[in-house]
């Protein structure tokens, strides 16, 4: 039979299935993984959650990132760009619990969730329009250094591909550095944003 832990989760996806995007409960459940993970793998049990189990703790967590044999795969992917974009949704309910379940996560989630986590809640997170999202993606840098301190290459990496080369010579570093100027500031609030850039 099924595990307790799949079956939780599975009541997590049937719920969101019947949740319209206007609702509160759209995309709901988030808050609930983290602590699953944490009776699954610390609660006593003689053996760490198994590969199947992994699978959908991260498919619960990063949906968007399903594949093509999970039974949401065609609507998750209509809704890629707009949960992209809801930031409430990527920051406190998907960032938090993502970072909460990789620093929790033993070695079958690991080896299961190190392949995402890196790529879309620490670098695509990074380049967020959003600074709530950005913010969090910093707690998820530190959350790979946490779990991985012998590792710098990989944060390394993370962040070389998210910034331009750091010249400041360099066309595409000013052209960066100027799209992340906001439009809304004074011209005097907006100056100062671009020399703390530039300083950065």
């Amino acid at each position: 039979g099924q595990s307790a832990l799949i079956l939780c989760l599975e009541i997590i996806l049937q719920a969101r299935r019947y949740a319209s995007q206007s609702s509160k409960f759209f995309m709901s459940g988030f808050e609930l993984i983290s602590e699953f993970v944490k009776i699954a793998d610390y609660g006593g049990s003689d053996h760490s959650m198994s590969s199947e189990e992994s699978e959908l703790v991260v498919d619960s967590i990063y949906p968007e990132g399903c594949s093509q044999k999970n039974e949401d795969y065609r609507s998750l992917r209509q809704l890629k760009k707009k949960l992209k974009h809801r930031v409430f949704y990527r920051s406190e309910q998907q960032l938090k619990t993502a970072i909460s379940v990789f620093l929790l996560a033993q070695s079958n989630l690991h080896s299961v969730f190190d392949g995402s986590f890196p790529q879309y809640f620490v670098k695509a997170a990074l380049r967020h329009p959003d600074e709530h999202v950005r913010s969090f993606a910093c707690d998820a840098l530190g959350a790979v250094f946490t779990s991985f301190p012998s590792q710098e290459m990989i944060a390394a990496e993370i962040i070389d591909k998210v910034l331009p080369p750091l010249s400041s010579s360099n066309k595409k570093f000013n052209k960066w550095i100027e799209s992340l100027n906001d439009p809304k500031l004074s011209d005097d609030l907006s100056k100062l944003e671009k020399a703390a850039l530039d300083d950065a």
